[in-house]
């Protein structure tokens, strides 16, 4: 029976060629170079994965990147040749070697920039190319360096343009997220019944068990309950999740990450007059959770978790006394005051961000501008900055124009669901470190193309609810 199976597997041409070279190639590294062998066996396995299944990569990394944010996974570095190659580099890599084998062995060719989303990406990424090599000529390789991280990520959202056009795979990937999500939370649980705060105590004096980043993570979860999910049915598992969600993002006492769900919900409810009535009922329903959760607090307070939750909550009306807040705006200002010199070019890549730190009487070289636009804008000036923000607004203008086409339907749920976590995402970086952040590099990119991705499924779908056969197929795109 067995020997009967194996004769009905057809392998592909030419692969115990491949697997007699690969064999042998990594029996010889393994004796000049163990690391290189270890290299060339993962490359290969995931390789075979990508040729298979290019979208699995996509969800495979960003499960890992979620889970593993406190664990520093996406800061798992591997040195090769001198250069350390972290998994955002291997992802990259890896799909961009993927998608042009599969273009050569399908004979189609990459499909060329066009529509204005496209070229403000190229425009971003070319930017960023010349900016590097007048960064080396300042600063060296730490020009290099700094580009992989703000600039060649971006070409994420290319390659998951072309392997994630399937809407089973956009479905895995939002499973992934939910899935995500309730190991943050849980771990969020832990952490506050075993007394295992994350971090320092924060500029209220309270003590937070989870990150900002992992807040997100439960932010983009819920946005896709709410989006996929709720709109047609509530089961019982995805009100658990959500409260999980909830509970998570209060543990985690992200002040930005708060307020950036609020934005997100806001930009929902007043994009135009065809998602007033669903914003209408989103800022309703959050109105009534935050009423609940702010008449609760005060009477839970006497219990530590709760006290300290409450106190971060509180803790906007004095942000003029709140010590980050002062330290933010010391630490920006010294670095407009750098950026004057220039203003339009930037002062960089590479450049490390020096500032006097008046408490403590010295030069501060580790601190990080807890800004990501002016952070960019700090290397690469307003030309870099802008078009950043051309290549997001123009991405977060398609997913609202699409959600206000398909409003009626459960597709217009998951484009307003998608737009309110762009809008969280882009408010978070304004008090934070996302651009710096392997992590949110890597789903803020990926964020982008779903969105994208689903606004072409939407207009390339019947106007009227899309039936199963149609939630299969893969939507071609047909605008930016």
């Amino acid at each position: 029976m067995v020997s009967t199976d194996l004769q009905r597997i057809q392998l592909p041409r030419g692969l115990w060629a491949v697997a007699a070279l690969s064999t042998a190639a990594i029996g010889v590294l393994s004796i000049w170079n163990p690391l290189a062998a270890a290299l060339l066996v993962a490359g290969v396995l995931l390789g075979a994965m990508a040729l298979h299944d290019l979208s699995a990569l996509v969800s495979a990394t960003l499960l890992l990147h979620l889970v593993g944010e406190r664990q520093g996974f996406s800061y798992a570095s591997l040195s090769l040749v001198g250069v350390n190659l972290f998994p955002n580099d291997l992802l990259t890599l890896a799909l961009l070697i993927a998608v042009l084998v599969r273009s050569l062995r399908d004979g189609r060719s990459i499909e060329r920039p066009r529509g204005a989303i496209h070229w403000s990406l190229w425009a971003f990424l070319a930017y960023g190319a010349l900016s590097m090599l007048r960064g080396i000529t300042i600063h060296g390789w730490a020009a290099v360096l700094s580009f992989r991280v703000q600039f060649f990520y971006a070409l994420l959202f290319v390659l998951v343009l072309d392997v994630m056009r399937a809407e089973r795979s956009r479905v895995r990937l939002a499973a992934t997220v939910v899935a995500a999500g309730v190991v943050v939370a849980l771990q969020g649980l832990w952490n506050a019944a075993t007394g295992t705060p994350v971090g320092g105590t924060t500029s209220t004096d309270t003590l937070r068990y989870l990150s900002g980043l992992q807040a997100l993570t439960l932010f983009f979860a819920l946005a896709i309950l709410a989006g996929g999910v709720w709109p047609r049915r509530r089961p019982v598992w995805s009100l658990v999740c959500g409260a999980l969600y909830l509970i998570g993002i209060l543990l985690s006492q992200a002040r930005s990450v708060w307020l950036g769900a609020i934005f997100g919900l806001l930009t929902v409810a007043v994009a135009g007059s065809d998602l007033r009535r669903h914003g209408a009922r989103l800022i309703t329903g959050a109105g009534v959770l935050v009423g609940v959760i702010l008449l609760a607090l005060p009477r839970l307070s006497s219990l530590p978790v709760v006290g300290d939750i409450y106190t971060r909550l509180t803790s906007f009306s004095d942000l003029d006394q709140d010590a980050t807040s002062i330290w933010r705006l010391v630490v920006w200002g010294s670095a407009l005051l750098e950026l004057k010199a220039s203003p339009v070019l930037g002062l960089g890549l590479g450049k490390p961000f020096v500032y006097f730190d008046a408490v403590r009487g010295e030069w501060d070289k580790e601190s990080q501008l807890h800004n990501s636009y002016l952070e960019l804008a700090y290397f690469t000036g307003a030309i870099g900055v802008g078009l950043l923000i051309l290549f997001q607004v123009l991405v977060l203008r398609r997913t609202l124009d699409a959600a206000r086409r398909h409003a009626a339907n459960s597709r217009g749920a998951r484009l307003r669901a998608l737009a309110a976590a762009q809008v969280c995402l882009y408010a978070v970086a304004f008090t934070n470190v996302i651009g710096a952040s392997m992590t949110s590099a890597t789903f803020g990119w990926i964020l982008a193309a779903l969105s994208v991705l689903e606004a072409n499924a939407a207009d390339a779908s019947d106007p009227a609810e899309p039936s199963r056969q149609e939630q299969l197929s893969t939507g071609q795109p047909k605008h930016d």
